[in-house]
């Protein structure tokens, strides 16, 4: 009989019926009434497609049980479930075994199929209430196989057992679930919560966990998505679920102990996401990821995926850690993350001012929580405002190498006349006229007009110091090495948590400071 309807034969099993049975056609109680219990025991069922097992329980009693008709009812006391097996396998084709069974109709003309029922004159049927108080399940297993995948994915799922009450299709009841079992060798899984068993899509509120899982069972799944395998590690997940008429909002609690990536591996559906800097990002310094990853979405619309949308919000995850590194180890310890993303200096300056080493000894405290993670530091200079800085600095030398102690004693102004001096002998003496004409016809105040005219003869001066690609350079580089000198004295950083990146040049006329850009890399 049920091969007719599907590739499913029972290779054995018992069924077992007590029933006490009464029929009265009356107005005022149902018609037909049966009352008893039913066993069905050493069940056994396979699929005809290539005879492997579908599923198999040693024992399952329903006690005690009653039905009725005219109007129709369905109450069950109690179920009880033991030694429940499932084999659910996908296959290359991403096809569930489970829903090939179901046979099309020979015969059976596609306009008959999709022609709709003619109303009739009968009466339209009732609903049928049901109301099961309670499911125990003890000693159960699923075997999950997956050959989908760039690599093969098999688990194990056994020692199932819990319990399920008020699973019914009033609207009002609600259900609750507690269910555990073990994954695999070592992994634990626990279901609790509650849902509407007639519409769960109405209300349902449910926490999953599942720990100690070993992920390198689970490479076949980083291999489809993220193209990589993995080596080692273990997880634990705490999943919430709640649905509000509708609406999704879940969130999801990621523990992952001590994961290593494998090899590539090739896959159409890999998404190219920088895993190895997100683990060294996440991982803290005993080997442990703790993420928090919230889900929302709407389950009535028709395009939404559970999947997905999780993957989404991963790899969403994934590429603004990576992308805004600092903003991470920033919110990590607290603070704005876009003050770590670089050490200012004075132009033509290499010491590290109160403020930048502040940030240094951060950027320390989270190097020290991130083990995985280097310090790129970049020496940087500014070509307008450190080779004006080192003009200056070098038109000031020049003149206190010509300053003369005995003019100094007579208390006379020293940088005027030693910038006249070097300037017309630049430039000569048209050049100092010109200036000191123009300049009285324009400020008839003599204090205004010696304050123009210094400015100017110093701006002259400045301009004329020589300030070589090289000096530039070294100055980068003395202000890279003043950001390792820092962290490896004063913080103790060890060195080999810092890169040197190469020097870098910017151009800019704004800002008071010079930015040297630093990096958040993997450790080599």
């Amino acid at each position: 009989y049920i091969q007719e309807g599907a590739y499913v034969s029972i290779k054995r099993g018992s069924l077992n019926i007590k029933a006490k049975e009464s029929y009265e056609v009356s107005s005022s109680k149902p018609d037909l009434r049966l009352m008893g219990s039913l066993s069905i025991s050493d069940f056994v069922a396979n699929d005809t497609h290539d005879d492997s097992v579908l599923f198999a329980f040693e024992d399952i009693t329903i006690d005690p049980y009653l039905f009725e008709y005219a109007p129709n009812k369905l109450f069950i006391e109690e179920i009880d479930m033991k030694t429940l097996y499932a084999n659910v396998i996908i296959d290359e084709n991403k096809v569930m075994n489970f829903s090939e069974l179901v046979k099309e109709k020979e015969g059976a003309a596609l306009e008959e199929l999709e022609a709709p029922v003619a109303e009739s004159n009968t009466t339209k049927s009732e609903p049928f209430p049901v109301t099961i108080v309670k499911v125990a399940i003890d000693g159960s297993s699923t075997n999950f196989a997956d050959f989908s995948l760039p690599l093969r994915f098999n688990t194990y799922v056994h020692d199932v057992k819990g319990t399920v009450y008020a699973i019914s299709t009033e609207p009002k009841e609600m259900t609750k679930v507690d269910m555990e079992g073990v994954i695999d060798r070592y992994g634990f899984a626990k279901l609790k919560g509650a849902l509407s068993s007639s519409d769960p899509k109405h209300y349902t509120d449910m926490e999953v966990d599942f720990k100690n899982l070993a992920l390198n069972n689970y490479s076949p799944y980083s291999a489809q998505f993220a193209g990589r395998k993995i080596d080692s590690g273990k997880l634990s997940v705490g999943l919430g679920y709640k649905i509000n008429k509708g609406a999704l909002e879940g969130s999801n609690s990621v523990i992952i102990n001590k994961l290593e990536l494998g090899d590539d591996v090739e896959s159409e559906d890999a998404v190219s996401l920088p895993l190895g800097l997100a683990i060294a990002l996440l991982e803290d310094s005993d080997g442990i990821i703790d993420i928090n990853m919230p889900v929302e979405g709407d389950l009535d619309n028709p395009d939404f995926k559970y999947g997905a949308t999780v993957w989404k919000a991963f790899s969403n995850m994934i590429i603004g850690i990576v992308a805004s590194p600092f903003n991470f180890l920033g919110s990590m310890l607290g603070i704005e993350g876009d003050e770590l993303k670089a050490i200012a200096f004075e132009p033509g300056k290499t010491e590290l001012l109160p403020p930048e080493k502040e940030k240094l000894d951060t950027l320390a405290k989270a190097l020290e929580k991130r083990p995985k993670l280097e310090l790129g530091v970049t020496g940087a200079y500014d070509v307008k405002r450190d080779h004006y800085a080192l003009q200056y600095d070098k038109a000031i030398a020049h003149i206190l190498s010509e300053v003369d102690s005995e003019k100094m004693k007579k208390d006379e102004t020293i940088a005027i006349p030693i910038a006249e001096d070097i300037l017309e002998e630049a430039y000569g003496d048209d050049l100092i006229d010109e200036m000191q004409d123009r300049l009285h016809k324009k400020y008839e105040d003599d204090d205004i007009y010696r304050i123009k005219y210094f400015d100017e003869l110093k701006e002259k001066f400045i301009g004329m110091q020589v300030v070589s690609d090289d000096e530039l350079s070294s100055l980068a580089t003395a202000r890279a090495k003043a950001i390792t000198t820092y962290l490896e004295v004063e913080t103790k950083t060890a060195p080999e948590r810092m890169r040197v990146e190469e020097v870098q040049s910017s151009e800019s006329s704004e800002g008071e400071y010079v930015d040297n850009e630093l990096s958040i890399v993997i450790k080599e």
